[in-house]
């Protein structure tokens, strides 16, 4: 993964198909952009960048003195964060008693970055370190406690909790008071042979001492198959063969156990610490618990708390809708039974409907109009959209009608049209209430909850037609005409956005 914002380093062997390193030079394109390398006479070879994304299409082309050429295309993919954070060691490989440098390098200017050293999955350091022009330096003096293979986590919090980190692993040789001496019977071996090998393990004054061994015998040609990062390990082997006096030829894949004290060849040196480099770079560390980001969990918890209480809260509101006009119907047919005008203002009702809908069926409506519904949302749009005075007309109409008709209730007493026109103006306060619940808690109503919500739509204007009836029954003409209008106003105002959004969907 590449940190856009800071240098990187690719690294980059070349090898022969026989497994020999082969010195090129390379051809490097990182999302479109050029760049030049070479690897030495150990096929190792480095490309320090400054990516612009975390994720990248990489094409390699090498070319030996020879004219040989290869060609190679690699894609990374990254998380996209606000800030990043790399952190480099200075080598990959240490002894107690060295002191370990380390840099951090972050894409922003400043701040503050935290370093871990992590031991066998057990904290053994933290420490805070200031950023200075993206850049935060820390030295560790790797006392006896710090050796074997090492986590370093450097870590940065931002502004909203976010934490973005970076890990790397080092080896540190621990101190050796012991000293193995390994003779084989002889020098070359034949598929099949049976090897002699003798381990001597004597203390600094020279005298044997028993000792716990372990042993790990290896045929070099598997570096060349395995499966991660091969070609880097047997270049370390490689090298360290070749610095160690006397040659001998037990190897095996524990980095600290190969560390011993190198001859005076610092190229040889500085070539084998690059290449432990590139092989631990890919080397991912353990999660520990304190970089947990719990913020992200805590809002989790937090965005599922609200969703429920908004899903309980929507059910709620969901059935008030549907409640609330099958009310104001019963609260209608209450009345116009009280008044002794029950079967006529059902029939004048029923007439007032069939006659508005004999209407609407004649009205000419496009060919694309097949139902009722969608003729009457096709002229509730046109008288809208047309003559903007019908809005403002109809809006002001309905607030007369509604204000006279609170008027009489109050002064004559008439509980039940009270309750009609305030269970009315509930549930335009209970309608956005739902929407918004609805909502917030990621709930879309499927066609069964639409239709049942349309049908209670149509109760509300049915009962103010049926309360008119029994005022027009009663000659009672501008109590008749204030619950007409009211039921029209009803009809428009809350029939229209279903339409629409039945249009819609």
């Amino acid at each position: 993964e590449l940190k856009p914002g800071v240098e990187n380093i690719l690294y980059v062997i070349t090898a022969y198909p026989d497994g020999s390193p082969a010195a090129c030079d390379l051809a490097v394109n990182v999302n479109g952009v050029d760049y030049q390398a070479s690897t030495g006479d150990y096929g190792l070879g480095e490309l320090r960048f400054v990516p612009d994304r975390p994720g990248a299409e990489l094409t390699i082309a090498a070319r030996d003195a020879q004219g040989n050429e290869a060609t190679t295309t690699l894609y990374t993919e990254g998380e996209w964060t606000s800030e990043y954070v790399l952190l480099r060691p200075e080598r990959a490989m240490y002894r107690v008693g060295d002191t370990m440098v380390l840099e951090v390098l972050t894409s922003a200017d400043s701040g503050a970055v935290y370093l871990d050293i992590v031991r066998e999955g057990q904290t053994v350091s933290t420490r805070a370190l200031q950023v200075k022009d993206g850049r935060a330096e820390a030295a560790v003096d790797l006392t006896e406690d710090l050796f074997g293979t090492l986590e370093l986590r450097a870590y940065k919090i931002l502004s909203m909790g976010e934490i973005v980190r970076d890990t790397r692993l080092v080896v540190v040789d621990a101190p050796r008071d012991l000293t193995l001496a390994v003779v084989a019977d002889r020098d070359e071996y034949r598929p099949g042979d049976t090897a002699a090998v003798d381990f001597d393990v004597s203390d600094p004054e020279g005298t044997g001492v028993p000792s716990a061994l372990g042993i790990a015998v290896v045929d070099e040609s598997v570096f060349a198959v395995q499966e991660q990062d091969p070609g880097f390990a047997k270049l370390y082997f490689l090298l360290e063969r070749e610095l160690l006096q006397p040659r001998y030829d037990v190897h095996g894949l524990s980095l600290p156990g190969l560390m011993t004290e190198p001859a005076d060849e610092p190229a040889l040196r500085e070539t084998q610490d690059r290449s432990a480099r590139a092989l631990l770079a890919g080397a991912g560390g353990t999660i520990l618990s304190p970089m947990v980001n719990s913020r992200q969990e805590n809002l989790r918890r937090a965005e599922e708390r609200v969703a429920n209480y908004f899903t309980a809260l929507s059910r709620i509101l969901f059935a008030a809708a549907l409640l609330i006009p099958v009310v104001i119907v019963g609260l209608a047919l209450a009345a116009l039974a009280r008044e002794k005008v029950l079967g006529r203002g059902i029939a004048l009702g029923v007439g007032a409907v069939g006659w508005l809908v004999v209407i609407l069926l004649l009205l000419p409506a496009p060919e694309w109009v097949e139902t009722p519904l969608e003729r009457l949302g096709y002229w509730l749009e046109e008288a809208f959209e047309s003559d903007a005075w019908i809005v403002g007309g109809l809006l002001l109409a309905g607030l007369v009608a509604f204000i006279g008709l609170a008027v009489r209730a109050w002064r004559r007493a008439e509980g039940l049209l009270g309750s009609q026109l305030l269970l009315y103006l509930t549930y335009t306060a209970l309608l956005p209430l739902l929407a918004f619940a609805a909502l917030t808690s990621g709930q879309n109503p499927d066609g069964p909850a639409l239709i049942a919500l349309l049908v209670a739509y149509l109760l509300i204007p049915t009962g103010f037609l049926l309360r008119s009836a029994g005022y027009g029954a009663r000659r009672q003409g501008w109590a008749a005409a204030g619950m007409l209008t009211l039921s029209g106003f009803a009809l428009a105002g809350t029939l229209l956005p279903v339409v629409a959004l039945a249009s819609a969907s």
